[in-house]
């Protein structure tokens, strides 16, 4: 997930040291469980309470970007030092606080996300 306004004002999805996935399927049922409230999307990914709630509230869009990850993608396991992790939240071992799987490959630039399905999930 990313926001809309960075997307467009940064020219990419995921900061320059990568960008947090996981897989479609979790995906899928993460937001059917949250029912798409972003405090229990934010509880299950181990965002810091409020941190999403107040980019909605600035008129920004959260956004699903599906990702086909291929050989070039870079796919590794977090160490908790990228830029994001918080690190009282972030627990190493490629899952959330609130267990959802995690990886990060590198950040898609906007011109490769052309032929990837991008979704509103809260605005």
């Amino acid at each position: 997930m990313s926001f809309e306004n960075s997307f467009n004002d940064y020219g990419q999805v995921g900061r320059d040291d990568g960008l947090f996935i996981m897989p479609k399927v979790e995906m899928d049922n993460l937001l059917s469980r949250t029912g798409r409230e972003i405090s229990k999307i934010e509880d299950e990914l181990g965002i810091p309470k409020g941190i999403w709630l107040s980019r909605l509230a600035k008129n920004d869009k959260l956004i699903r970007v599906d990702i086909k990850v291929t050989s070039n993608s870079k796919l590794r396991i977090p160490t908790g030092n990228e830029i994001g992790a918080d690190e009282l939240l972030w627990i190493p071992g490629g899952k959330t606080f609130g267990g959802v799987s995690e990886a990060i490959i590198d950040p898609v630039k906007k011109t490769d996300v052309n032929n990837y399905k991008i979704e509103i999930i809260v605005q």
